[in-house]
């Protein structure tokens, strides 16, 4: 048992590609563990394309069941992050049109903007801005088109690196420096703020 126990905290401080690892030789507590790290996380960007939250909760389960019966036919990963997201982002795409025709009333796009998830104090501005410059730089997002904010969202809010990026919007690399350049011109346009 105090073995168990030490083992368990030797994988909690692992790094991801390592746990993805001993998920691939069997391991279900690696598992356990690369889905308490990333749950909330695939939560909250399932959130941004449906607002029925049940079934974004069955899909990152049905995500993990189906990483772990395919255990022996995957391999090795550098950006566990990247493959979860773009894995659970074409699951829920998969899903969403599977149930869009009788569960329509249930299901709603990327329609409603990402500035009510994103966190603005992580991305550009600072904690010390006014409610009144929050409240226009939050009106500034919704000026963007919804590639842009979801380009925003993946760079600032998920951390991941522009190839990173890409690989999850299925974009080129050149796609994503474009979107999100042209999502920082228009907020500057749109706040006033002169980029020279």
């Amino acid at each position: 048992m105090l073995e168990s126990n030490k083992n368990k905290k030797k994988l909690q401080t692992l790094e991801d590609r390592l746990v993805w690892k001993v998920i691939l030789d069997g391991n279900k507590t690696g598992l356990s563990l690369l889905f308490k790290r990333y749950y909330r996380h695939l939560l909250n960007y399932g959130k941004k394309f449906v607002k029925d939250e049940d079934l974004v909760k069955d899909c990152i389960q049905d995500l993990f069941f189906n990483i772990w019966r395919n255990r022996d036919n995957l391999s090795e990963i550098e950006y566990v992050k990247s493959y979860l997201l773009i894995s659970f982002r074409r699951r829920l795409f998969e899903l969403m049109e599977k149930q869009k025709n009788r569960m329509e009333r249930n299901l709603t796009y990327l329609d409603h903007s990402f500035e009510e998830y994103l966190d603005i104090e992580k991305i550009i501005i600072n904690e010390e801005l006014s409610s009144k410059q929050k409240k226009e730089f939050k009106k500034s997002l919704e000026n963007l088109d919804k590639r842009q904010r979801e380009a925003l969202f993946l760079k600032f809010y998920s951390g991941l690196s522009s190839d990173e990026v890409a690989e999850v919007m299925d974009i080129t690399r050149q796609s994503v420096y474009n979107y999100i350049s042209k999502a920082v011109e228009r907020i500057q346009n749109y706040l006033g703020i002169n980029s020279n």
